[in-house]
């Protein structure tokens, strides 16, 4: 027979890994979103946004915790569109970045 704190810590742990598993699969889709976005930009500029882009994602994979998360994502979308702006994209490309870093 297993213990109720055995059974209550597996619980935990399942629901902690799925959360991170769902974070991480959005993490995942935001970055696919931002090198879409980063072939918009003029081509001598392109290495050094991808290059940004994939040092942020780096950088901030250990974050676990959903607020932070949360603002990470606001942060991405921010900064995706003023990089957008700057090059006089329309920020309307961004739609499917938004829909990912507001879900």
């Amino acid at each position: 027979m297993i213990s109720r704190g055995i059974k209550a810590n597996f619980l935990l742990k399942s629901k902690v890994g799925c959360a991170w598993s769902w974070n991480m699969e959005r993490a995942a889709r935001a970055y696919r979103a931002v090198l879409r976005l980063v072939r918009r930009l003029p081509a001598e500029t392109r290495p050094y946004y991808s290059k940004y882009a994939r040092e942020n994602f780096v950088n901030y994979r250990e974050v676990d915790d959903s607020t932070s998360l949360d603002e990470l994502f606001r942060r991405a979308y921010t900064h995706t569109t003023w990089v957008l702006n700057k090059y006089s994209i329309d920020e309307k490309a961004a739609h499917k970045l938004k829909e990912i870093c507001n879900s």
